[in-house]
């Protein structure tokens, strides 16, 4: 059965990385939105995400959204949530800079 997808004006994918096996392009067509990717994201559903694209479907454009999602990450860590280990680390290092997280862990720490 095909997935019902016209009412999803916003659809949020995650490219990963498999090394030499090369890039792949993930939709899960039931948690697509914003929020489910990032909770897949933190829960550790992807093992080295690269990137976070939003095709906005009604305004028919396409984002590279990472710096966003990792942004909204960060936050999360900020408010509470336990800090992102491996891949989704390595994720928010990329997009925020490349100490982003580890300044963050150590802030919280001292705090």
């Amino acid at each position: 059965m095909k997935p019902m997808t016209a009412h999803i004006p916003e659809v949020y994918y995650v490219i990963t990385d498999h090394g030499r096996r090369g890039r792949e392009t993930i939709i899960d067509w039931e948690a697509c939105s914003k929020r489910d990717v990032i909770e897949a994201l933190v829960t550790g559903q992807y093992d080295r995400p690269l990137e976070v694209h939003c095709i906005d479907r009604e305004g028919r454009r396409w984002a590279d959204v990472s710096e966003d999602i990792a942004r909204e990450i960060c936050s999360r860590v900020v408010d509470g949530d336990p800090m992102p280990v491996g891949g989704v680390f390595d994720f928010c290092e990329q997009h925020l800079g490349c100490r982003a997280m580890a300044d963050l862990a150590r802030e919280m720490e001292a705090a």
